[in-house]
């Protein structure tokens, strides 16, 4: 093991050291090719199960894959799961209850809803 190696870059390393792409290992280990993106960059981590696979389609012993250290321990942030978001904040004359258009810049205002029975 790497001094201060995460789990994700531990994967990373021994896949790369397999040969193999993360397309592959995804389908070697029957898990999802967006999931394995997330371990890798330490979004997540393998459930039990998944990490067994994993070692299996790697050549390595569960042992081994989990001989790692936590994140905040290697001196990496951990990344939010999820793709980015780009916040807007609503113009500060508007009332509560509008919201503000990014193409045009004008606010409109938000119908209530109806329930039920209405």
């Amino acid at each position: 093991m790497q001094a201060n190696e995460t789990l994700g870059q531990k994967l990373q390393r021994l896949r790369l050291t397999a040969g193999l792409t993360q397309v592959q290992l995804a389908e070697a280990a029957g898990v999802p090719l967006s999931t394995l993106r997330g371990w890798e960059v330490d979004r997540r981590e393998p459930g039990l199960r998944a990490a067994a696979r994993l070692a299996k389609a790697l050549g390595v012993t569960a042992e081994d894959l989990a001989d790692t250290v936590p994140i905040d321990e290697a001196g990496k942030s951990p990344r939010p799961a999820g793709p980015s978001r780009r916040t807007q904040t609503p113009d500060a004359d508007a009332p509560p209850s509008a919201t503000t258009k990014p193409a045009t810049g004008k606010t409109t205002a938000k119908k209530p809803r109806k329930r039920k029975g209405e």
